[in-house]
Order: structure tokens, then C-alpha cells, then sequence
């Protein structure tokens, strides 16, 4: 009887490229959740500021531009990890943002 002898730690077999790939692609969405989270938490906190300075009637028209550009930065940051993620391994889908007029 013949026995033979597999290397099931092999670094080259496909289940272990497809880990490895895997593991890759959690840390790089991860590492953008991370930072979509601290955005998110930056816009919220200067909009709550915003917001309470605009009930008092104090705003300035730079506040107000200086808020208007944040928006527009977070916005653009967004869709960058938004176009990032859906080139990953194809599995997300597509969105088409809807604006209603009211």
C-alpha cells in the first residue's frame, strides 16, 4: 500500500491566494470605515456647532461658506470610497442617487 503524503500548508494552493486575498481586502475596507467613521464623526460634530450658531442669528456669510465647502470635501470623499469599493471584487451592486423635488 502506497501512501502519499499531502502539503496541506503549501502557500501556493488556491484556498490559501484566496485568504490571503480575503484578509487583503477586510483590511482595506476596514481601514476605510475608519476613516468614513471619523469623517462622519467631523461633520457632525461642525454641524452641530453650525446649527446652534445659526439659531442665535450669528452666522456669518463665511461660516455659512465654510460649511457649504466641508459638505462639499465630505461629499467628494465619500464618493472616492464609494467608487474604491465597488471596484473591488465586483460584488457590489450599483446605486443611482434619487433627488426628489418637492
Amino acid at each position: 500500500m502506497k501512501f502519499v503524503e499531502l502539503d496541506l500548508n503549501s502557500n501556493s494552493s488556491p484556498c490559501n491566494k484566496k485568504k490571503e486575498d480575503l484578509e487583503k481586502r477586510n483590511e482595506e475596507l476596514s481601514m476605510k470605515y475608519n476613516e468614513n467613521n471619523n469623517l462622519l464623526e467631523t461633520v457632525v460634530t461642525q454641524f452641530s456647532e453650525f446649527l446652534g450658531v445659526m439659531r442665535n442669528g450669528n452666522a456669518s456669510v463665511q461660516l455659512i461658506d465654510a460649511a457649504q465647502s466641508t459638505l462639499a470635501m465630505a461629499t467628494q470623499q465619500v464618493d472616492a470610497s464609494d467608487n474604491d469599493a465597488s471596484r473591488g471584487d465586483g460584488s457590489r451592486s450599483e446605486t443611482t442617487n434619487v433627488v426628489s423635488k418637492s
